[in-house]
């Protein structure tokens, strides 16, 4: 079965809240959080954009792009804005692994369920959209989580 975005975002909250600064796991439960978070929102905002005629201006990166084409308009500037402020999380999560993981993941979380809210803002409830494969997605419940070389108990 296809990934949906609440799909994303469910496993997103479930590696936030597995992430416990101080522990051996932190960094890659973090990062992967900030990875799903990002993720989560960007394919729920290029549904959103593609069923108002978006389509992609060749030679820009499709992340790029997506946020520019939301700034540009004032009624979705905010969304525009947030995301390229998540798509920096998620690079620094994705390239700047030589430093510590800095952003926290539950706020990364958060902000991508804002920005998803935003999309609803205009009364059309993206989520729902039962012709929007994209989008017939379930979250799933938050699932234990093994660690590789975790002690047990």
């Amino acid at each position: 079965m296809p990934l949906k975005f609440p799909d994303i975002l469910g496993w997103a909250e479930a590696l936030a809240i597995h992430a416990t600064p101080g522990e051996d796991s932190y960094e890659l439960f973090a990062r992967d959080a900030i990875r799903h978070s990002y993720y989560s929102c960007y394919h729920a905002a290029l549904a959103w954009a593609k069923k108002r005629g978006y389509k992609k201006p060749p030679k820009v990166s499709s992340h790029k792009a997506l946020w520019n084409w939301y700034s540009a308009d004032l009624n979705t500037k905010d969304i525009g804005s947030r995301g390229r402020g998540l798509h920096k999380k998620r690079i620094r999560a994705d390239y700047e692994l030589g430093k510590p993981i800095q952003d926290d993941p539950q706020k990364a979380v958060k902000e991508a369920k804002e920005l998803i809210d935003l999309l609803t803002k205009d009364g059309e409830r993206v989520a729902n959209d039962p012709n929007e494969p994209m989008l017939r997605g379930t979250v799933p419940p938050q699932p234990a989580i093994a660690v590789v070389g975790a002690a047990t108990t």
